[in-house]
């Protein structure tokens, strides 16, 4: 399983990866390529992306400039959709139906996925809960989202989790909700998986905010979810910035090995030497 935060930050790289229409996904077309290569070199079984660009957000205003940027000359790409482009042919991909932009796929040959049709790409298609209350004036492009899927003759469930950014008591309770969306809306009956962004540290600010605190009622010893990346109960190897962990990929139902792409020794970064991710990936191998 494999889970990266593929968006483009311009201020963290001195590159310009303008707003509009992009809102922090990623927005260039030679590091959309090299994560591409990694991609096809790893071939993991699950992938779960996060900050994928919508082609459909282009428009007459975008088409033309550098060619680096995704919209231009976006009619004739192929594929016409970045999330295609990353994952290419051998994988059946679902998105959310908030954004667009948070993508799980499943390779095909391996697996199956009920929202969506072996080796297409199903835009809106994961089932994505509406912003909960507590996200009515916050909540912005940020969600949550499921696919049904059979991997290797296992039926999961496989949870993109992209919760929205709070930095204050204000705007954390829809962290919080959306979080309470994640380990008890979200998940099915069987086996489950989840993945992504989650916006929070709360092993290095166990009490910074409530999010923090609910997350270990539902994660660790004796509580229903690992987090298999946690490799250390306050100080987890990091995937943002060098400072923070704030992508994880958990089970239900397994114990897990995991390695932090760039990060853990013998690795590199998904997006090789251009380093323009903010976010670092998580390579997880999970056993029953």
């Amino acid at each position: 399983v494999l889970a990266a935060n593929v968006g483009h930050l311009g201020q963290t790289t001195g590159v310009d990866c303008p707003n509009s229409p992009y809102q922090g996904s990623l927005c260039s077309i030679e590091q959309e390529q090299i994560i591409a290569a990694s991609l096809a070199d790893l071939r993991p079984d699950v992938v779960i992306l996060g900050e994928v660009f919508d082609a459909d957000l282009c428009d007459e205003d975008n088409v033309d400039g550098d060619s680096d940027l995704p919209c231009t000359n976006a009619p004739d790409r192929e594929p016409y959709q970045q999330a295609q482009r990353l994952l290419g042919d051998d994988y059946t991909i679902a998105c959310d139906d908030i954004a667009h932009r948070e993508c799980t796929a499943v390779l095909t040959e391996l697996g199956s996925m009920s929202q969506c049709a072996p080796g297409e790409l199903c835009i809106g298609h994961s089932t994505t809960p509406d912003h909960p209350d507590e996200c009515a004036e916050t909540g912005g492009i940020s969600s949550v989202s499921k696919v049904d899927a059979v991997v290797r003759d296992q039926p999961l469930t496989i949870i993109n989790a992209h919760p929205i950014n709070a930095s204050s008591t204000a705007t954390d309770p829809c962290r919080l909700a959306q979080y309470k969306q994640i380990f008890e809306d979200l998940p099915g009956d069987g086996a489950n998986i989840l993945g992504g962004d989650f916006n929070m540290d709360p092993y290095r600010f166990p009490d910074l905010f409530p999010s923090a605190e609910y997350w270990h009622t539902v994660v660790g010893e004796d509580q229903p979810f690992d987090a298999h990346n946690a490799d250390d109960p306050e100080q987890p190897t990091t995937t943002w910035l060098d400072v923070a962990t704030l992508d994880y990929v958990l089970s239900d139902f397994g114990t897990g090995t995991c390695e932090v792409l760039g990060v853990t020794d013998g690795t590199a970064r998904l997006d090789g030497s251009m380093e323009m991710m903010d976010h670092r990936a998580v390579l997880c191998t999970i056993s029953q």
